[in-house]
Formats: C-alpha cells, structure tokens, sequence
C-alpha cells in the first residue's frame, strides 16, 4: 500500500490501476445460490483500503466487475488516495430509529434477536430466511410484505404503524 501512496502523489487522476487489488478465490463457494437463495460468485476482487468489491465467475470478471462498482463510486464520491483506508461509511437510520418501540418489537419478535443495526437501508434479505420473516410478520402484524412497493424495513414498519 506505502508504494501505491507514494505513487498517487506522480499522477493528477486516479483510476483503478492506481490502487492495490486484491483477488481471492472463494473455493468454499461454488457458483451457486447458498441456502438463503443468495447467489455468491466463486472469485471475489477488492481494492485493498477500501470497502468496494467486485464479483465474478473468473479472476477476471470479478476485476471486470470491480471496475464497473469503481466507476460508479468515482462518479458519486471524490476518490481517496491510493494506498490510505478510506473509513466505513454507515447508510443513515434516522427514518427507522423514529419508529422506536415498535422497531424494538420487531427485532426481538420477528427477527428473533436481542439486537440489529437497522439502517434506512436495511431489507429483509439481508437478514436469514426472508420468507420465515414474512410468515412471521403476517402472523403478529396482519402485514403482507410481499405487497408493499420494496424490502426495505423502514417501509415495512411505516405500514404495519399505518395498520
């Protein structure tokens, strides 16, 4: 990473072959949906430092595909430098935290947890089992998730407040 530093400071513009890839090959995975129906490729590419990672079936997609996720992130952010960390960003949760008790309910009721960082973004596939979940919320709230315009939780509970 310190030769990818010292080397951003030569260049005006960075572009992905400014920054130190990182490519694994996940052979616990196949090429195949997992047991939640999630589909995980089996090659995965990564900028070291940052938090942007591209998929693919080969080495070769996979930096395919991370080269498409850093375009997109160059056009909406400014770059950091090559070769520093760039911090985690979380998405925003002040639509869900005004929901309160009712998010409480929800966590501890239908996701079964004792807690859950919940962000504005959060969907129900992002937690185990999404359809237990919508069995669970029709049975303690009388909602059909599968109804509502997105899985995004937030959505989610501003119908079942409605209700």
């Amino acid at each position: 990473m310190l030769w990818y530093f010292v080397r951003s400071f030569f260049r005006r513009t960075w572009t992905l072959d400014d920054y130190p890839v990182v490519i694994n090959a996940q052979r616990d995975r196949a090429a195949a949906p997992d047991e939640r129906g999630t589909w995980r490729p089996p090659y995965a590419a990564r900028i070291e430092g940052m938090f942007l990672v591209g998929m693919g079936l080969t080495a070769d997609a996979a930096r395919a595909d991370l080269r498409t996720r850093f375009e997109q992130f160059q056009n909406e952010k400014p770059l950091p430098r090559p070769g520093t960390w760039q911090p985690i960003e979380f998405a925003a949760s002040d639509r869900i935290e005004a929901f309160g008790a009712l998010r409480d309910d929800f966590v501890a009721r239908v996701l079964q947890m004792e807690w859950a960082f919940i962000s504005d973004e959060s969907t129900l596939d992002d937690f185990p089992e999404p359809e237990e979940l919508n069995r669970r919320i029709m049975l303690l709230y009388g909602v059909d998730a599968d109804r509502l315009p997105d899985r995004r939780i937030v959505t989610l509970l501003d119908a079942i407040q409605r209700r």
